[in-house]
């Protein structure tokens, strides 16, 4: 293993990305000045001068230069690749207040599979939370013996049929009318022609074709290379990380059957023990009924959605449409990042202009949906979207107005690299905040002033009430946001249960997220309300409809709570009613500016 801990840019010899300081004339001032630009050690001053240094001149950091990223990048990743190959992970702790050239960093940690983290100080909890679970809890899998059939140690001498796994393989079977088109994660796909049952999974794999066999059932000779390349997807991951997550999305073939009622899918592990002296195969088995769309649409999770969608938009705005992971391009320059995330902006639209147009014109065809069965009372949205991917809908909202794709507050161009290379890494639980904070909203009870209640409630402006206490988790940092009227020392214990609660529900979380204690008219609390959807741009009976717990107010709160937002363009950041309708209407040419996200 080899752990860098830098605070600052890579700035000198081959992988720097900084400009060297050419020389120029200038007079011995300068000349000393240029060579302390650093910043980390003052100049001296020239002799008969009065004054500190420090105010002789104005100290800079390392300036990033896009040129110099883009050929660190490619010498961090063959630097990454050639560790790789001889068993060696690296990981990245960075610090510093100036651009750290994240992209090359991420380049080299990149074949192992490793994190490239950034930190405001390396003395923080979070930071030595951070360095514990990478150092205890992922390690490069490597076989340091050749393993026997059996998984264990060789020790014979007998060299036949015996394993060497360098990293972890994840093996993906599916049927063959199902076709993966687009795979999400950490690793490499592999696409060897000689791929193969591995040596230690060859008797289980004989048993298994003779119990089929003794029951009847086909074997065709297994196993067969072509069956096994029409129905595998063999994933190389660099090191074994339980946090590591894959998304992948499927396609029907036209070679599906009228018989074929269920899809069985299978999913191998293989990793070798930190020790380095057992093979450890795991094997998940599950079967899902073929279903029509009704059906299919009624089993659908919303959650599960948002994120397939969101990792395959976020993968564009870092490597352009069309591209592999064995493609990736490194966003090096400002301008072709943007280019990228509107790209990815406009996929998301485009995506949800087609489903919204084949829902509608499977209702048509259908004679009135279960949806159009309705009352009448139901919003227009249930009759232009599917209910059940409503959330997914919201979700995506977010995620193409929220740090990860939109053009909003950013905290720097490096944490955005941060946040996307997590987001493609870790399990689904982690990345939900990432695409839209959760929210809780902590009030006291009415009839009992003492008591108070912790409810959830929507990621919108519009929950920022005077009376409330607000507990927000947004992955990578916790907010307990107090209202004006909810200021005083008699409401610390309202705040003590949000903390409380954030706490407890990021117990464990890698990255450890940093807790913000804020009050109304600070000035960090832009940080969450630029995150807050913003509902105040709806007309009232829509805010209303989507966040019930308004009717608690009255109409000078309500009034008042609309007024803190006054200062708001709609054309900049559309609310979510506003969104959806422009790209959803007949009239929009959504889907001919954007691809969708599932091609």
């Amino acid at each position: 293993r080899i752990l860098v801990l830098t605070n600052g840019c890579p700035n000198f010899g081959s992988g720097s990305v900084v400009s060297p300081i050419a020389p120029s004339p200038m007079n011995d001032d300068n000349q000393r000045n240029a060579r302390y630009s650093s910043g980390v050690v003052a100049a001296p001053a020239s002799p008969g001068r009065k004054g500190s240094p420090r105010r002789q001149r104005r100290s800079v950091g390392d300036i990033v230069v896009p040129a110099a990223l883009a050929e660190a990048s490619v010498y961090c990743e063959l630097l990454g690749k050639d560790a790789f190959e001889a068993g060696i992970g690296i990981d990245v702790f960075c610090s510093g207040s100036t651009a750290l050239g994240m992209p090359a960093l991420l380049a080299l940690v990149r074949p192992s599979d490793g994190f490239a983290l950034t930190h405001e100080t390396f003395a923080s909890e979070e930071a030595a939370a951070n360095l514990r679970h990478v150092l205890g809890k992922t390690y490069i899998s490597k076989a340091g013996k050749s393993q026997r059939t059996d998984g264990t140690p060789n020790t014979s001498g007998d060299t036949t049929k015996l394993n060497k796994l360098d990293g972890c393989l994840l093996d993906i079977r599916c049927p063959p009318f199902l076709s993966p088109t687009n795979v999400v994660g950490p690793g490499v796909v592999e696409y060897d022609d000689e791929r193969s049952v591995l040596a230690n999974e060859q008797g289980s794999y004989a048993h298994g074709a003779q119990r089929a066999a003794a029951n009847g059932l086909p074997t065709n000779n297994l196993p067969s290379k072509d069956t096994i390349s029409m129905t595998l997807t063999r994933l190389r991951l660099g090191r074994f990380d339980r946090l590591a997550t894959h998304t992948l999305m499927m396609q029907v073939n036209d070679d599906i059957r009228q018989d074929d009622q269920h899809a069985t899918f299978q999913f191998v592990a293989r990793f070798v023990t930190s020790d380095g002296n057992y093979l450890v195969t795991r094997v998940f088995t599950h079967r899902l009924p073929v279903a029509d769309m009704h059906q299919f649409l009624a089993g659908q999770r919303s959650e599960v959605v948002a994120i397939c969608l969101g990792r395959e938009a976020v993968f564009r705005a870092t490597a352009g449409r069309g591209s592999t992971g064995e493609e990736e391009v490194t966003v090096v320059d400002r301008d072709r990042d943007e280019e990228l995330s509107n790209d990815a902006r406009k996929d998301i639209d485009a995506t949800i202009h087609l489903a919204s147009a084949a829902f509608r014109l499977l209702g048509s065809r259908s004679g009135g949906s279960s949806t159009n069965e309705r009352s009448l009372a139901a919003s227009s949205l249930d009759f232009a979207f599917p209910p059940e991917l409503v959330d997914a809908l919201r979700g995506l909202y977010a995620l193409r107005r929220g740090p990860l794709l939109g053009t909003g507050p950013q905290l720097s161009s490096d944490d955005r690299c941060v946040s996307r290379s997590l987001f493609m890494h870790l399990p689904m639980s982690d990345c939900l905040p990432m695409i839209s904070p959760l929210v809780w909203c902590c009030r006291t009870d009415a009839n009992s002033p003492r008591c108070f209640t912790l409810e959830s409630a929507p990621a919108v402006t519009l929950a920022c009430w005077d009376e409330c206490i607000l507990a927000v988790d947004q992955s990578d940092n916790l907010f307990v946001w107090s209202g004006s009227k909810m200021l005083g020392t008699a409401y610390d214990s309202m705040r003590e249960a949000c903390r409380d609660h954030l706490l407890r529900i990021s117990s464990g979380r890698f990255p450890k997220p940093h807790l913000h204690m804020l009050k109304e008219g600070d000035s960090m609390s832009r940080r969450l309300t630029a995150r807050l959807a913003p509902a105040h741009g709806d007309p009232p009976e829509h805010q209303c409809a989507y966040f019930p717990a308004l009717s608690h107010l009255n109409a000078e709160q309500l009034t008042a709570l609309r007024a803190k937002f006054s200062f708001y363009d709609p054309n900049a950041d559309p609310s979510f009613r506003y969104w959806f309708w422009q790209i959803a209407s007949a009239s929009s040419t959504a889907s001919k500016e954007g691809y969708s996200l599932c091609e």
